[in-house]
């Protein structure tokens, strides 16, 4: 009879399950488990950065973290985002390929509805011209420290490659860091998307993100692999004391995108690092300004 009982409950269970997946998708939680479908498909290249989001998102909703929240560029996170931090008052996501959420949410009905909980902008954040600059920027933040700091943060996000990277970054040529980085295939790559959607020079929509707000109080840092650090240097200064900037892809050779921003935040007195992920190639970090 227990057995009976058994099979019965999962014979329910699987048929449940079954009319699910016929059913319109209302809720954050259904859309969340049609995103899941298709990262099952895909779980080789995009399980290991969901579990960052997971465990940065959780952090936040543990600390009740409400107010708005500015993604550059979307996907999983984002999903993912609408359904752990309900304490968003206004979730925007700046992102050049919406159009990805049709696969990941598998019905055009599932993004339609999708969009209601998120405002996705498809715009460039910031110009090739502007990345460019971003790099003489940051040597010149580095150089604002002493070398054995700045070493030993390095160290922290590039391992091996931080004595490398050390002689770049002090050496007396100020676009040192800049020749260095255009020899990198991620820098070479994204020119040309640049090139494509004619922004090679002026401003990009970080300008406006500039002129429009007056706070944000969590950004997540996760766009193209050289476009962060300009990201970072128009938009950080947008964040409260109290608020949060998240970074995805912070370890070198592994990425370019955001390893330099997360040795700067280790230097910085402003900012206190409350939680790194170094279990996933990639790593995420996630810091709370003082």
């Amino acid at each position: 009879m227990k057995q009976i009982i058994f099979y019965l409950k999962y014979i329910f269970h699987k048929l449940k399950i079954f009319i699910w997946f016929f059913l319109p998708k209302k809720t954050k939680l259904d859309l969340f488990g049609s995103s899941m479908i298709s990262l099952t498909g895909r779980w080789r290249t995009e399980f290991d950065p969901f579990l960052t989001y997971i465990s940065m998102f959780s952090i936040m909703r543990q600390r009740e973290f409400k107010g708005s929240f500015l993604e550059f560029g979307g996907g999983y996170s984002t999903i993912l985002a609408i359904q752990v931090l309900t304490g968003m008052t206004n979730f925007k996501s700046i992102d050049m390929n919406p159009s990805k959420y049709f696969r990941i949410l598998n019905s055009m009905s599932n993004y339609s509805r999708f969009s209601n909980y998120v405002e996705i902008i498809p715009e460039i954040t910031v110009s090739f011209e502007e990345v460019k600059n971003s790099y003489k920027t940051l040597k010149k933040e580095f150089l604002k420290y002493e070398v054995s700091s700045v070493e030993k943060s390095l160290r922290k996000f590039t391992g091996d490659s931080s004595s490398e990277l050390m002689e770049i970054i002090f050496d007396k040529n100020d676009e040192s860091l800049l020749n260095f980085i255009k020899k990198h295939d991620s820098f070479i790559n994204e020119e040309d998307f640049y090139i494509k959607n004619n922004m090679l020079s002026g401003n990009g929509y970080c300008k406006k993100i500039l002129e429009e707000s007056e706070s944000i109080d969590a950004i997540f840092y996760d766009c193209g692999e050289i476009s962060s650090n300009a990201e970072w240097f128009e938009t950080s200064k947008l964040i409260p004391k109290g608020g949060y900037a998240l970074l995805h892809d912070i370890f070198y050779p592994k990425s370019i995108k955001n390893v330099f921003l997360a040795s700067l935040i280790n230097l910085s007195d402003d900012w206190e690092i409350i939680y790194i992920d170094d279990k996933s190639p990639q790593g995420g970090l996630m810091a709370q300004r003082r």
